[in-house]
């Protein structure tokens, strides 16, 4: 009995033994990795001798030309969490003494050692004038460097990723890479080829490492202290069917949607895409949830490259956790009654969305989708019931009214008329519909999306969970469907 008392004493010992030990472990993980060259260390064997040398050379170049020390290294496999690989990282790039002024690149060492070497002053002041020599020798001393102006990038073939690290010398503008990884990097392991994947890579760090230089040094006159934003890199889409860059859906999710969506495309040419985002304010420099998506779907081209054509009938669904929105964006060959059409399929999932359950809402919010094209439901076949019963009370109407004032001429007449004026009214209504339609047809420049919709007389409507605003259109620049909110 006295053993069985100590259990729980011995399990939080344990538990307080592996909760130090873990951290512990994960460090030993986090080898140390010998810097076998200047550019790239490739531990993990994936590229070929010519393909890391082409990589070397053109690190080289970028080096010489934006004084921006990059190295690229391999690993089989990264630590087991996040601060295990962020050790790595900081280890790598302590012991392999990156972003240090005092270490002269190669090209510094061989471009000084050939003047020294080739060159003799005394024979070249005989020459050259002494304004020359200058001028030449001048080219052949190293730029000054900022301290702390290197990027470490780790690649890891078992886990098909990334992860990137870069130095104080870039400011404020430190750390600035999980945008990039959720939206670029993690897509571009995953979808492509590993040696083709690190050069993509490698270009995108290269450029936003020269973005970060830049706005590091780059001071508002207006507000000192405040660097202007970093350049946003446009979202590119990786699959047809299914961007799930939210992390939205399970993989099993993520292949059932894509197989109803391909299947349905095949029968009958409609072409449906998922988006999911954490903010769109990530990727785009759209102030409206809508304008983030009409540009969207122009840029992913769905539904064919001729987005704003009458016969485009595509459709991209949308989903934001972080900005807790939905939207549904119509190519412009569907007319403005699938604006309600898709308002109700979103109201029909908001409440899903709203508690957490992403996969349920966004596979139910398909499956409608699909319903709902595949039906073309007419303007006569949707308001069928209220126009059949608004024709039977008329001439209900009209009949009692004849058969009433059969002697009174005058009344008769006065109603006739009164009649009369309610069907140019309702005449008068109606080409004005139609009117609002060939509006929302029209070709905007999508560069001015707010006086796009402005024109198009959007309406908000509010509804349980935040509701859904009703972002009206036919499709085209205009951008036309629904969005909702939850």
């Amino acid at each position: 009995m006295r053993g069985c008392a100590n259990v729980p004493r011995y399990a939080a010992f344990m538990l307080l033994a592996l909760a130090f030990l873990l951290p512990v472990f994960d460090r030993a993980q986090a080898a140390s990795y010998e810097r076998k060259a200047r550019y790239v260390s490739d531990a993990a064997s994936l590229l070929t001798k010519q393909e890391a040398d082409a990589l070397a050379e053109k690190l080289q170049a970028f080096e010489d030309k934006e004084l921006i020390e990059i190295s690229v290294l391999t690993v089989e496999k990264f630590p087991q969490t996040e601060d295990g690989i962020y050790t790595l990282l900081e280890d790598t790039y302590r012991d392999w003494n990156m972003g240090n002024t005092e270490t002269e690149s190669s090209s510094y060492r061989r471009r000084l050692q050939a003047f020294i070497t080739e060159q003799n002053l005394a024979k070249q002041a005989q020459k050259l004038s002494l304004e020359e020599l200058v001028q030449k020798y001048a080219s052949l001393v190293p730029h000054e460097r900022t301290k702390g102006r290197a990027v470490l990038v780790i690649f890891s073939k078992e886990d098909r990723a990334v992860r990137v690290l870069n130095g104080n010398g870039f400011g404020l503008a430190k750390g600035e890479w999980r945008k990039l990884y959720i939206y670029h990097f993690n897509p571009i392991l995953a979808h492509g080829d590993m040696p083709a994947a690190i050069d993509l890579v490698v270009d995108m760090v290269m450029r936003r490492s020269v973005n970060m230089s830049e706005t590091a040094e780059d001071f508002s006159i207006d507000s000192p202290g405040f660097r202007k934003p970093l350049d946003r890199f446009p979202l590119e889409r990786f699959d047809r069917y299914v961007n799930d860059f939210a992390g939205l859906l399970s993989p099993a999710a993520v292949a059932g949607i894509t197989s109803k969506l391909r299947a349905y495309e095949q029968e009958n040419g409609t072409e449906i895409s998922v988006l999911t985002v954490h903010s769109y304010k990530d990727v785009s420099s759209q102030e409206s949830w809508e304008g983030f998506a009409t540009e969207i779907f122009h840029r992913f081209e769905i539904g064919g490259k001729n987005t704003a054509s009458s016969v485009n009938k595509g459709v991209l669904f949308v989903v934001s956790d972080g900005d807790r929105k939905v939207r549904i964006e119509l190519g412009a060959g569907y007319t403005a009654l699938y604006d309600t059409i898709m308002k109700q399929v979103i109201d029909s999932i908001v409440p899903a969305l709203h508690d957490g359950n992403y996969e349920t809402g966004i596979s139910d919010g398909v499956a409608q989708i699909i319903a709902k094209t595949r039906a073309d439901v007419s303007y006569v076949e949707w308001h069928k019931w209220p126009i059949f019963i608004g024709v039977v009370v008329f001439l209900s109407i009209a009949a009692a009214i004849r058969n009433r004032m059969q002697d009174y001429v005058a009344i008769h007449w006065l109603i006739v008329g009164s009649i009369g004026a309610a069907i140019i009214f309702i005449c008068q209504t109606i080409f004005n519909i139609l009117y609002s339609l060939q509006t929302r047809n029209r070709q905007y420049d999508h560069t001015d999306l707010n006086a796009a919709y402005q024109r198009l007389h959007r309406r908000d409507h509010h509804h349980q969970h935040g509701g859904g605003d009703f972002g009206g259109g036919g499709g085209g620049d205009s951008g036309g469907g629904a969005s909702g909110s939850f």
